[in-house]
């Protein structure tokens, strides 16, 4: 996954070179709320020096207050810490914070919900891993998959993690409800624009060129 935000403070950078913050199995807080409180962090940043892991705070905002107490613990070597804003823009924030949680594995710390992070424990963090690609990970050839999906079922998908062919409905593989509404309503907003305007723009087709001059007075 790839967000539009990056670190707050360029003192989070841990590779100077790059200009960039990396991690390698850090704990994710993932929340909408704004952070105005350090005492607030005090427990899952003890706990995350205790477990010598870095730590990813994705929340709505943070107080220069609460900035400027990580950045310089940061400095000082107690923490490996780095801070983002709430990727995302509207309604679609909130959607992208849960994919982020559900990815990580973290318990999204929503403020509709109740949930304050007083009382959040290191179990609710999630966790991002290093991605590698290797052959073991690269999976079948794409033309083969697709050759053998033609001579199946319907119900019968490609499942990349067990790298088997299976009837994905009952192994409970299948779009949310949400990718196969929208998918339905972009059909039928062009469906409807067709009908209304009697027209559609296709590319037009294009003759290959002849491979070699053509000589006037005889057919090739």
């Amino acid at each position: 996954m790839q967000i539009d935000k990056g670190y707050i403070s360029p003192h989070f950078i841990t590779n100077q070179d790059k200009s960039i913050v990396e991690f390698q199995n850090a704990k994710v807080l993932v929340t909408d709320q704004k952070i105005s409180n350090i005492k607030s962090l005090v427990p899952l940043l003890e706990k995350t020096t205790q477990l010598s892991v870095p730590l990813l705070i994705i929340s709505e905002d943070i107080s220069s207050e609460v900035l400027a107490t990580l950045v310089l613990n940061k400095l000082r070597g107690v923490l490996n810490v780095a801070a983002i804003k709430c990727p995302g823009f509207g309604e679609g924030k909130k959607a992208l914070l849960q994919d982020i949680a559900l990815m990580t594995g973290a318990d999204f710390l929503a403020s509709d919900l109740g949930l304050t992070l007083e009382s959040v424990t290191s179990d609710q963090l999630g966790t991002s891993y290093a991605s590698y690609d290797n052959s073991s990970q690269r999976g079948l050839d794409g033309s083969a998959v697709v050759e053998k999906l033609l001579s199946s079922e319907w119900l019968v998908g490609y499942n990349a993690m067990t790298n088997k062919y299976e009837n994905l409905i009952q192994s409970g593989i299948i779009d949310p409800a949400r990718v196969s509404r929208c998918a339905l309503q972009n059909a039928a907003s062009i469906t409807g624009m067709i009908l209304m305007t009697q027209a559609i723009m296709v590319d037009k087709v294009k003759k290959p060129a002849p491979p070699f001059p053509l000589v006037p007075g005889i057919t090739p």
